[in-house]
């Protein structure tokens, strides 16, 4: 036998050894029938190095007989003592798509989070009408329209989602909270928009102002889907709680724009916009009022869980 091999053989029988006896040499004979045992061994897949991810669903009791047999191991063991009592679920039976759906409808925080999304869409919808309106109500050259576009739909919609994300994060600390409070800054631009003087000369008064508005409702739309991370949406029926949230949140595409549309066409002029405009402003105060129902189902689950600190009213 190799040297090496016998050095080799020694140093594996001897590792921490407290008395050092006599190493047999490893003679062909002796090589065969080790390697005979080694072949003899049943190993399994066992479920302990995986307990977080069986915790959470991200590995499943199938998971586990895949691998075992994918690396012909003779089985696997998915429970075990010194696992904690908590994960049994997580080795129970998968729901199907259909229970998780069923069991997404009952969870109280999907529905006031697909409203608030529903909430901001519609009053999106309403940003339409603002070239229209200024066209109308103040001569809006062509020249200006075109940068009035390009600045609306490219640079505010830009700056709009990281805007929104980092007065959320940084200011209120909760984007349900951010919400609550742009719904509610929404009413006074409205005011401004329609108390400004319908004149020429105010024509750059009236962008401001649209833009401004614009610009908060950009931001809104940025992070209206955070709030399904605040909540505590279990990870099983995350898919199911955003496809309800867009079934319901989107859901003004479909009408909005014919409502606010049929307005204008059965009241031309500033009073079209003027109902407009107006409605637009109860949509807001009743986003504001979703988003506090939403704000409030939030700090209920922060202060249950111990997660984050109760936020100011």
């Amino acid at each position: 036998m190799n040297n090496k091999i016998q050095e080799r053989f020694n140093a594996l029988l001897s590792h921490k050894v407290v008395e050092h006896g006599a190493v047999p040499v490893l003679t062909d004979a002796l090589a065969r029938r080790l390697l005979e045992r080694l072949g003899q061994l049943r190993l399994f897949a066992h479920a302990y190095p995986l307990l977080t991810n069986l915790t959470h669903g991200r590995v499943t009791p199938a998971d586990l007989l895949d691998f075992a047999y994918r690396h012909e191991l003779q089985g696997c063991h998915p429970r075990s003592s010194r696992l904690k009592s908590g994960t049994a679920q997580s080795v129970a039976k998968p729901k199907n798509g259909l229970a998780n759906l069923m069991e997404a409808i009952k969870v109280p925080g999907i529905w006031l989070v697909s409203l608030n999304v529903f909430m901001v869409y519609i009053v999106y919808c309403g940003l339409t009408y603002f070239i229209p309106y200024l066209k109308e109500m103040y001569g809006l050259p062509v020249a200006l329209v075109g940068a009035y576009g390009i600045i609306n739909q490219y640079f505010l919609k830009i700056l709009g989602g990281p805007a929104g994300g980092f007065i959320a994060d940084k200011q209120f600390k909760s984007t349900s909270r951010y919400l609550k409070w742009a719904f509610l800054a929404l009413l006074p631009l409205m005011g401004v928009i329609m108390l400004i003087p319908k004149s020429p000369g105010f024509i750059y008064a009236g962008m401001a102002a649209t833009l401004s508005f614009a610009l908060i409702v950009f931001s809104m739309r940025g992070v209206f889907w955070a709030p399904m991370g605040e909540i505590g949406i279990p990870q099983h029926i995350t898919s199911s709680a955003f496809g309800i949230g867009c079934l319901i949140g989107y859901a003004p595409g479909m009408f909005a724009y014919v409502i606010y549309g049929a307005i204008l066409d059965h009241f031309p002029g500033q009073q079209g916009y003027n109902y407009v405009f107006t409605l637009m402003s109860i949509l807001a105060v009743v986003g504001f009022m979703v988003s506090s129902l939403l704000y409030q189902a939030v700090r209920k689950k922060s202060m249950a869980t111990g997660g984050m600190s109760a936020a100011q009213a």
